[in-house]
């Protein structure tokens, strides 16, 4: 299994140290015919725009630590332990929108294997496109 208790040990860490009511968060995502008011699922919207936002800023962060810009003067540099540190950080924050949706481990290992088949016949035919409901088996 690629992702072992990931998600069951960030569900604990948001719930039991920081409080969150993921229970009642996944309750509202699950069920929200059952919601009686729109509370959690407004709770929920925020808590992803929260995560979504600090994933963005990680990256960003990621972003600078390896040159890209051609018109630079300096040498090239690739700062691998700060791009993993990073991407790790993003991990975090990926794991808790996870979380906050009610996923399981094993509903994304599940769902991560059937979306890399997708995207390894899609970069096979040769037909891939970019564009929202393009060529062949288009993108998402």
């Amino acid at each position: 299994m690629l992702f072992n208790n990931w998600l069951a040990e960030t569900y604990d860490l948001q719930h039991e140290t920081y409080g969150y009511d993921l229970d009642g968060m996944n309750d509202a995502v699950m069920s929200p015919n059952l919601v009686r008011h729109r509370t959690p699922l407004v709770l929920v919207a925020k808590y992803l725009d929260w995560n979504t936002t600090a994933v963005v800023q990680e990256m960003a962060e990621l972003r600078e630590e390896f040159s890209w810009k051609p018109w630079a003067v300096d040498e090239p540099f690739v700062n691998r332990e700060r791009i993993i540190a990073e991407a790790v950080d993003a991990l975090h924050f990926i794991g808790n929108m996870l979380v906050g949706v009610g996923c399981t481990d094993d509903e994304l290992n599940e769902a991560y294997l059937a979306k890399m088949r997708i995207n390894r016949e899609r970069q096979a035919s040769g037909t891939y496109s970019a564009q929202k409901g393009g060529l062949a088996l288009g993108s998402d």
